[in-house]
């Protein structure tokens, strides 16, 4: 039997805390946006006329007056801003009425929790992991699923009963630092299946691709499909092409209506000219513009400080380097997660390689370990964009006089993509000395590129740039923009 990664497709764009799970080829995949906790969604207020208008509901990431499906652009225009719910993505019902989305309701929406240590006498993974993953693909029947716990114990979910599996894996002599977990209800062939099925309808029924992408995961105890856009006729028809019990999920999905209704819907869809700027390193979330270092001290919260004492064990390292090398900081911080930024302590075992970061997770009524890394270097994204090299002509530096200023975005050429790619420069902070820049580039969907392809972009000041320095405040390193021969 082959074992095939079975990916999800709802992906967040840096999305908060979101730790990587190992597919079945041991690359990371992608998250689900299933809920972990119930909120009570937060309910818009009366806004009046229009009334009407084809209701749908959209999965997506909150950005500066718009709601990004699955956290790509095109986004889509709201008619208010969205509460910051704490999470990432989130999940909007509403009606889209002459071209703008008006809410009726918002829910959060998180990633799954990583799943602990489901066996106390596991070591850190090793060389074992490949090893159980080859002997399914020689002929071992049941697999399901497979990742990594936040401290390093590889697990291996199995259809039914675990023992006879685990038996078989010591009889290969490769069960020592496998965690064997039973209960699934599918192998991992049925859910390749459902996915192919319904991705070959897709590819009949629109073969430009228009109605997206296709991932298949098992998700409290049925097949759960995500497909890009979805009404209630669609949802019928694909389910009714899998033998197995499935659920079809869409980034945007119509209530009332159809498809057709959708596409035309879009069509009015003017996406917003603001761009919403986000800091993050690593897994975690920034300020844009506050430095680390004035956060608040996670030794401040005693419940924080115990967790952070276990971290060396719970890491496997046990030489207490993860935590007493960083002076930690509270990024974010909720009922149920809190995210933590570390600076690395001068002279210590980290200065020098970045920043270190911990995911905690309630537990039980505790806070538990849900992720460590270390070596992130804060970089500014905004959804659905790259982050650009920015530069000036050679001799050609910005007039100092003026309140608008021209630089160089390189766009990075590929093919006949580079006439349509929108480019922009977002004036990140103005300072007496210096006045901090990031330049975007729409993403690219497809190969890489690299044919540079600079682009003069304007932009106004708030006051004449005078002596001030133009930098590139894409990371934390805000170098000066350099020239380049005209």
């Amino acid at each position: 039997m082959a074992i095939v990664a079975v990916g999800v497709l709802l992906v967040g764009c840096g999305e908060e805390g979101a730790t990587p799970v190992e597919d079945a080829a041991g690359s990371d995949s992608a998250t689900s946006f299933m809920p972990t906790t119930t909120v009570e969604p937060t309910v818009a207020p009366e806004t009046g006329p229009p009334v009407g208008g084809l209701a749908v509901r959209i999965l997506g990431e909150p950005t500066a007056g718009a709601i990004c499906p699955a956290g790509e652009r095109p986004c889509l225009t709201v008619d208010r801003e969205l509460d910051d719910l704490g999470t990432p993505f989130v999940a909007v019902e509403g009606r889209i009425v002459d071209g703008v989305v008006v809410v009726d309701a918002v829910e959060p929406f998180e990633p799954p929790p990583r799943p602990p240590d489901l066996c106390d006498d596991r070591s850190p993974t090793g060389a074992d992991a490949g090893a159980a993953l080859a002997a399914y693909e020689d002929g071992l029947d049941g697999y399901n699923a497979s990742w990594v716990s936040p401290t390093g114990v590889f697990h291996l979910r199995v259809v039914g009963d675990a023992a006879p599996h685990q038996a078989a894996l010591e009889d290969l002599g490769i069960a020592a630092e496998v965690c064997v977990v039973g209960g699934a209800r599918f192998a991992a062939e049925d859910l390749v299946a459902a996915e192919i099925a319904i991705r070959e309808r897709l590819v009949e029924l629109d073969p430009g691709g228009g109605l997206g992408s296709v991932s298949a995961e098992e998700r409290e105890d049925r097949v759960a499909v995500d497909v890009w856009r979805l009404d209630p006729a669609f949802r019928s028809e694909l389910e009714s092409l899998v033998d197995v019990d499935v659920a079809v999920r869409g980034v945007i999905e119509v209530i009332d209506g159809t498809l057709d209704d959708l596409e035309g819907a879009l069509a009015e869809v003017h996406e917003p000219s603001e761009i919403l700027l986000e800091r993050w390193c690593g897994d975690v979330p920034l300020p844009v513009s506050t430095d680390p270092a004035s956060l608040p001290p996670a030794t401040e919260a005693e419940s924080i400080s115990s967790v952070l004492d276990a971290v060396p064990d719970l890491t496997g390292r046990g030489d207490g380097s993860e935590v007493d090398g960083f002076d930690w900081r509270i990024a974010s911080a909720s009922d149920d997660v809190i995210l933590l930024i570390g600076l690395p302590v001068p002279d210590g075992p980290w200065a020098g390689d970045g920043y270190g970061t911990v995911r905690l997770e309630r537990s039980g009524g505790e806070w538990v370990l849900g992720g460590f890394g270390g070596g992130c270097t804060p970089m500014l994204e905004a959804v659905g964009f790259e982050t650009q090299a920015l530069a000036f002509v050679d001799g050609a530096a910005p007039d100092p006089t003026s309140t608008t200023v021209g630089v160089l975005v390189n766009a990075l050429f590929c093919g006949e993509q580079a006439s349509d790619r929108r480019v922009e420069v977002v004036v990140v902070e103005e300072g007496d000395d210096e006045v901090a820049l990031v330049g975007l580039a729409d993403e690219f969907i497809g190969d890489d590129c690299a044919q540079d392809d600079w682009r003069i972009v304007e932009f106004d000041l708030a006051a004449p740039l005078g002596d001030r320095t133009l930098v590139d405040a894409s990371s934390d390193a805000r170098a000066p923009l350099a020239p380049v021969p005209g």
